[in-house]
């Protein structure tokens, strides 16, 4: 694949997918350690929780879009992965 075309929607879903990424990260930051929940010294909040798992679920769907993409139909492997790596390097471009 010499000059691969990007479909824009699939760059779209690939900067979504990083902006949860990072939102997520973001969450898990706030979180005490697992060490002070083990311990019982802290405890995640359920507004935390809700939001980390609420970001989980919608980059879980992502990643079906994307697996599911018609732009990577009837491409090989080697074929598959240039594209999804194209995609991904444009989407980290535009964050």
């Amino acid at each position: 694949m010499a000059d691969i075309e990007i479909p824009t929607d699939l760059i779209q879903l690939k900067r979504r997918f990083y902006e949860l990424d990072k939102l997520q990260s973001d969450v898990a930051a706030r979180m005490p350690s697992s060490m002070a929940i083990a311990g019982g010294e802290a405890e995640i909040s359920e507004a935390d929780r809700e939001e980390y798992d609420a970001l989980g679920a919608e980059q879980q769907q992502l990643v079906l879009a994307i697996h599911r993409h018609p732009a990577l139909e009837g491409l090989s492997q080697k074929e598959r992965y240039e594209l999804q790596e194209a995609a991904s390097a444009a989407a980290r471009a535009a964050l």
